[in-house]
């Protein structure tokens, strides 16, 4: 049984050629880490950022930040046709194992933390100040980083199984299936029911608003509730086009062995590594859809760069 907790190994029949993933992976690394700092530069150094509805998003930035750090990278050097050696083929793919699963299931927990924030801003606006405190959201954020960086430590504990080649590591069944139910599933249906619940309220707020000519600055505060919980929902979306094959796929791989033919094999290299490609673009393109819908983080990326060019125009 491989290791099928968010990507278990490539096949050796198939793969995606070794230059197509460097000339893809190169910038999209590169580009993730700008982005992403820039994401979380602004957070800590613009006022109008450092409310505890940012800070979440930070915590996706931070989980992002860590794919284009070591994610890509170790797996653009697991692929290489290099030989490595015993050592280092194992200490590469352990850097890439476990960024890529602490990264995933945080930014799931983190996704999950800021749809229950965007429900909480609709349905109690008036009480939201007081519910959702910067110390109660640091907690929380701190409890997820936790369970995140507890799950993707587990499996590589010593079991007193022989583990065989460097790269082939190979957990327990119930635990791949226990870790994608518990911190990918559940925080799902938690999104899927906060944004049901923040549509129902939405709805209610625009009935409320035409029937009683609601006036400007109360139409305004809505309006910017709106784009923002917009701006969320594209995040969350992209995020499940990025996450859902690749998990649809390895839980059903756990579960019913029957439901990929001998056929399939051949190709499943090449599928694992699309799929892989896929969950990356997911770190990439959220600072891309902050600076489109956001005109916080957009002033705030424009001060940054802007400051960045007269550093370097005094010297």
């Amino acid at each position: 049984m491989e290791n099928s907790t968010f990507s278990p190994e490539d096949t050796e029949d198939h793969q995606v050629p070794f230059p197509a993933l460097v000339a893809i992976l190169s910038p999209m690394s590169l580009g993730t880490i700008c982005g992403n700092l820039l994401v979380l530069i602004s957070i800590w150094t613009q006022p109008s950022l450092q409310l505890p509805n940012f800070m979440a998003i930070g915590s996706l930035a931070m989980a992002d930040l860590l794919v284009g750090v070591f994610a890509m990278p170790a797996y653009v050097i697991k692929k290489s046709p290099l030989a490595l050696g015993e050592f280092w083929e194992g200490f590469v793919c352990d850097v890439f194992r476990f960024s890529y699963f602490l990264s995933g299931y945080a930014s799931i927990l983190s996704l999950c933390i800021i749809s229950i924030d965007r429900m909480l801003t609709i349905r109690n606006p008036l009480t939201y100040h007081t519910l959702v405190t910067q110390y109660r959201v640091t907690v929380t954020l701190v409890v997820a980083w936790i369970d995140a960086i507890g799950i993707s430590v587990l499996p590589f504990l010593p079991t007193g199984v022989p583990q065989g080649l460097p790269c082939h590591y190979s957990p327990a069944g119930w635990w791949s299936i226990m870790v994608i139910v518990t911190n990918v599933v559940v925080p799902f249906v938690i999104i899927m029911l906060c944004y049901t619940d923040m549509y129902c309220t939405a709805r209610g707020h625009l009935r409320r608003i035409q029937t009683h000519n609601t006036n400007s600055r109360q139409s305004s505060q809505d309006k910017r509730q709106r784009s923002g919980t917009r701006t969320i929902s594209i995040v969350i979306g992209l995020f499940v086009i990025s996450w859902f094959p690749s998990c649809v796929y390895y839980f059903l791989k756990e579960v019913c062995d029957a439901c990929y033919p001998p056929s399939f094999a051949p190709l499943e290299g090449i599928f694992n590594s699309l799929a892989k490609l896929l969950t990356f673009a997911g770190s990439f393109w959220n600072p891309l859809i902050y600076c489109w819908r956001s005109s916080e983080f957009r002033s705030a990326f424009l001060r940054i760069l802007s400051r960045r060019k007269e550093y370097n125009a005094s010297y």
